[in-house]
């Protein structure tokens, strides 16, 4: 997945920003430019985030859109999703042969990605500066819009 997901950049297909959501949400494409690989989740275009591309006011005491929930941890709380659901010892798998997977959370990475494709309020650089951390979910085919 991080592997398709560098060759899609290098190949030139930026990011493409999810007009849904409350956050930055980037589907990153394969290196034909014909499929979505995975989604990219910056932390600091979490909701209430100083670089949120949505328009939400930044959260002055740190709190997030729901009660109990900080900023910029949107990401580690995928990360941990997905690290719960897949123990280091395997699915169980019930007599009857049934694989037990729990709830089936993707593959879910923390990385850091740099690109011009994503929200840079204060213009992109190509520096250090502009890199961006968040987490990045194995793209899963549903019946919604896309």
């Amino acid at each position: 997945m991080i592997r398709a997901s560098l060759r899609g950049l290098a190949s030139g297909n930026s990011p493409i920003r999810s007009t849904e959501g409350t956050g930055g949400a980037y589907f990153m494409q394969d290196s034909l430019g014909q499929k979505y690989i995975s989604v990219f989740k910056p932390i600091d275009e979490e909701p209430n985030a100083i670089n949120n591309p949505q328009g939400l006011s930044v959260s002055l005491d740190g709190e997030g859109l729901k009660r109990g929930t900080r900023v910029g941890e949107g990401a580690v709380r995928e990360v941990a999703a997905y690290l719960l659901d897949h123990p280091k010892c395997g699915p169980d798998i019930y007599l009857s042969g049934e694989v037990m997977e729990f709830a089936g959370v993707p593959p879910t990475v923390m990385v850091g990605c740099l690109n011009k494709g994503f929200n840079h309020p204060d213009g992109f650089e190509g520096t250090f500066e502009n890199l961006k951390a968040g987490s990045l979910r194995m793209f899963m085919k549903n019946m919604g819009e896309l």
